[in-house]
């Protein structure tokens, strides 16, 4: 049916599913504008310009979502976590904060909420959200993880250490853990150990810039000049700089 807004957010759906983010995004504007605000069209449109990388029109969705439905917590859970993404902690810090306080039983929650403060570099309050997450769901890597860079914030290594070992043990294919235990390992001059965490990560993820910034401070504090210039250039030219 032409005139039902419904079939368009199906196929939307179903267009992003494949990876054809364009057609998914064409659907969800026939949505919106057979029926303007329709919460699902928003919901499908928003999720199809994420998938796409472009978080500016998601986010601009997801606030006007927001808008017909202030206290809706997928929306607030998703448009949190985007800002983060964004490098937007303080905004995702109120939407997150908003939605535990409508369903303070999620531990995701706690874990967002736990990234945005590590974000905005307040680690005493991210362990007090991640210590909630992990009490709640003692298999979630990501509290465990971000819960290691908090510590490891405050100096805390021994701490961190183990909170990545635990996180490593849940999802073994997280590259972000290994560059995030790497980086400890330099911290206290292990680096042996930071150089075997560098390689698992660069395995895992082989166009992570930062990875190989850790390793060439690693090579540097080995006496090894050559390979961390080499490693040096190579994150340069991914994009990341000392």
């Amino acid at each position: 049916d032409p005139n039902d807004p419904r079939g368009f957010v199906l196929r939307a759906r179903t267009h992003e599913a494949r990876g054809d983010y364009d057609a998914a995004i064409a659907d969800a504007d026939q949505a919106l504008r057979l029926e303007p605000d329709m919460v699902l069209g928003l919901f499908a449109r928003a999720a199809a310009y994420y998938r796409k990388g472009d978080y500016d029109r998601s986010l601009d969705d997801y606030t006007r979502l927001l808008t017909l439905e202030p206290d809706n917590t997928v929306a607030l859970q998703l448009r949190g976590s985007l800002h983060i993404e964004r490098g937007e902690p303080v905004p995702a810090i109120a939407d997150l904060t908003r939605l535990i306080e409508l369903a303070p039983g999620q531990p995701a929650a706690f874990t967002t909420r736990g990234l945005a403060y590590n974000a905005d570099g307040k680690p005493d309050l991210a362990i007090r959200d991640f210590d909630e997450a992990i009490r709640r769901n003692p298999s979630d890597s990501m509290a465990f993880e971000g819960r290691g860079k908090a510590y490891a914030q405050t100096g805390a290594f021994d701490k961190a250490l183990a909170d990545f070992d635990r996180a490593a043990e849940l999802a073994p294919d997280f590259a972000e853990t290994y560059k995030a235990r790497a980086m400890v390992h330099v911290l206290k001059q292990d680096y042996d150990r930071a150089l075997a965490d560098c390689g698992r990560a660069i395995a895992l993820a082989p166009n992570d810039g930062a990875a190989y910034m850790v390793r060439a401070l690693a090579y540097q504090g080995k006496g090894d000049p050559a390979r961390a210039q080499a490693d040096s250039d190579r994150a340069a030219q991914l994009g990341e700089k000392f």
